[in-house]
C-alpha cells in the first residue's frame, strides 16, 4: 500500500502559520477538509501533544510525526501540514522542522501506525520529493509528489525503517581528545569507528573513555583514598591528545544489515547486551539504531 493512498489531498494543508508543533497540531485538523472522527478536535489535540511531551516526534531532514493512538476513534488517519516558516522545534540533524505528518489512530492500529512512520522515514530521505513538497503550492500539489513516489507502507519493519545518520563517526587514528569535543558538541554518548572506505571497524563510547581515563591498576586496588583527588584525571588531561580512538575502541561492535527485520535487531542487542547498532549496505556504514529509537518510535508510538 502506498503512502499516498492513507493520505489523501483533502488532509494536506499548505501555508501553516503555527510557529511551534503545539500550535501546528490543532491548525491542521481546524482546516482539513471532510475529516469526521467522532471525537472532539480538542481532545484528539490534546492526545497529540500529551505524546510529545513524552518524547520529540521530530526526525530529520525537517520532518516532524507527531501522533497519538485514541481508543475511541473508528479509523486510521495520517494528515500533512507545511509551515510557511520552519517551526521552534529542531530534528536530531539540528534543521528546524517545516513538514510535520500527523498521525491519528485507535489503539487497534498499533502495526500500521509503526508501519506508516517507517514510510515517512523512507520520504525523509528523498530530498527531491521533499523539495518538491516544500514549493508547492495547493493541497493537490503537495500531495502529487508523495503519489509519484514510491514510498510503500510495508507489512514489516527494518533496520533502514528506524535508523538515521550517525552525527559522529570516528576514525581511528582520531585523537580522543578531538573525539570527546564532537560527544559533546552533538550531545551524543558512542559512535562507530569506519576505515576510510566506510567499513565499520569497531566503536567507542564513554565507556571506553571512563576506562582510558582511570589506569587500569587502580580497578585492582581496593582503597584510591591515598590518591591525590585529581591525579588520574591530570593524567588523562596529559594523554587526551595523544591517546588515538583506535587504541581503547571496541573492536566487536554489532552490525546489522539494512534489510534485517527489526525484531531480530531488537533480539541481537538484548542478546548481546548493547545500547547500539550500526547499519550496513554493501559493508559500508549507512546508519546507527540505538535503544532510544526503539523506545520512541516503537514502544511507546
Amino acid at each position: 500500500m502506498k503512502l499516498s493512498s492513507l493520505l489523501v489531498v483533502d488532509h494536506t494543508v499548505p501555508d501553516l502559520e503555527a510557529r511551534t508543533l503545539a500550535e501546528a497540531v490543532p491548525e491542521i485538523l481546524r482546516r482539513v477538509e471532510h475529516f469526521n472522527p467522532g471525537e472532539p478536535v480538542d481532545a484528539l489535540v490534546r492526545a497529540v501533544l500529551r505524546r510529545e511531551a513524552q518524547g520529540s516526534t521530530a526526525m530529520q531532514n525537517g520532518i516532524a510525526i507527531p501522533h497519538a493512538r485514541v481508543p475511541a476513534l473508528r479509523d486510521f488517519y495520517v494528515f500533512l501540514g507545511v509551515a510557511k516558516t520552519p517551526l521552534e522545534e529542531k530534528g536530531f540533524d539540528g534543521l528546524a522542522i517545516d513538514l510535520v505528518f500527523l498521525i491519528l489512530a485507535s489503539d487497534q492500529k498499533n502495526t500500521v501506525m509503526l508501519q506508516t512512520m517507517a514510510a515517512i522515514g523512507s520520504l525523509a530521505k528523498d530530498s527531491d520529493c521533499l523539495a518538491k513538497i516544500r514549493h508547492a503550492d495547493s493541497a493537490k500539489a503537495i500531495w502529487q509528489p508523495l503519489d509519484e513516489g514510491d514510498f510503500q507502507v510495508k507489512k514489516g519493519l527494518f533496520a533502514h525503517d528506524l535508523m538515521h545518520a550517525p552525527p559522529v563517526v570516528a576514525r581511528e587514528d582520531m585523537a580522543l581528545g578531538e573525539l570527546l569535543d564532537a560527544f559533546f558538541q552533538h550531545q551524543v554518548y558512542a559512535a562507530p569507528v569506519c576505515s576510510p572506505d566506510g567499513q565499520v571497524v569497531g566503536s567507542v563510547s564513554t565507556g571506553e573513555i571512563v576506562d582510558a581515563a582511570f589506569p587500569e591498576y587502580m580497578s585492582r586496588m581496593r582503597d584510591i583514598a591515598f590518591l591525590a583527588e585529581f591525579e588520574p584525571f591530570e593524567e588523562f588531561f596529559k594523554k587526551e591528545a595523544t591517546i588515538r580512538v583506535g587504541e581503547i575502541m571496541n573492536p566487536h561492535p554489532l552490525v546489522v544489515d539494512t534489510d534485517e527485520p527489526m525484531i531480530q535487531v531488537v533480539f541481537r542487542m538484548k542478546s548481546e547486551q548493547r545500547g547500539i547498532a550500526f547499519v550496513q549496505e554493501k559493508g559500508r556504514l549507512v546508519g546507527v539504531i540505538g535503544r532510544n529509537d526503539i523506545v520512541s518510535r516503537i514502544l511507546r508510538a
